[in-house]
């Protein structure tokens, strides 16, 4: 077992093996599948799938597809996590960090059912605000994101892919952990959307932008520094 070097994916080196991994994704997929099968004949025609900025409903979708939508976009996510592998030209180094990279992806399909329950929850009568059920969602996500940038090694599908970190296995190393904590900073931000769930659209896309910015002018500045 290869030790982490990053305190915040303990978990993921220690329980995120491929096959595990690939069989979670698998039965959340399913488990969001009969969860939809068992609310269809309680539902409208049309049900909730679109929420403005302060959590009203202001889209609608035929039950159909809005209900099994997200059942759709699970599989669809485990079909490219087991695809990324095979194409990846450094395929040594994504096997370097396989478990930060199941665990990533398995925080992918949990934030998906999460919603799924959030937008059920909507559609057969619960009353909360949608935006501010879904602030620590995103934060979780943002924080699985943070500790995949931590472990990540140079390749061409996953982490802050610049000209110069491909360049530079000492440029991506920098400029990855660099933007795992910003990532994690990111994170504490759109948890704040639980308090304010006004400006969840502003915590979340302003720190992101932020570190998109950020990231690129580092790289770029690791990079002549070579």
């Amino acid at each position: 077992m290869r030790p982490c070097t990053s305190n915040g994916a303990w978990y993921a080196c220690r329980y995120m093996d491929t096959k595990s991994t690939g069989v979670s994704m698998v039965l959340i997929a399913v488990a969001a599948t009969v969860l939809g099968v068992a609310v269809y004949p309680s539902l409208p025609a049309e049900v909730a799938a679109h929420w403005g900025t302060m959590g009203e409903v202001d889209g609608y979708l035929p039950k159909a597809w809005g209900i099994f939508m997200f059942p759709y976009i699970m599989l669809f996510t485990f079909l490219v996590w087991w695809v990324i592998p095979y194409v990846e030209p450094m395929k040594k180094n994504l096997e370097a960090f396989r478990e930060a990279y199941n665990g990533f992806w398995l925080v992918i399909a949990v934030f998906l059912f999460y919603v799924y329950v959030l937008v059920i929850g909507t559609n057969v009568g619960w009353e909360f605000n949608f935006v501010q059920a879904l602030a620590p969602g995103l934060a979780l996500f943002l924080a699985g994101a943070g500790v995949l940038l931590a472990e990540s090694k140079r390749n061409y599908f996953v982490g802050i892919r610049t000209p110069w970190t491909l360049s530079s296995d000492k440029v991506w190393k920098r400029t990855h952990l660099l933007g795992s904590k910003l990532f994690y900073l990111c994170a504490v931000w759109t948890f704040l959307g639980v308090v304010f769930p006004q400006y969840l659209m502003w915590l979340l896309f302003v720190p992101l932008t932020i570190t998109v910015l950020i990231t690129t002018g580092y790289s770029y500045i690791e990079f002549r520094r070579q």
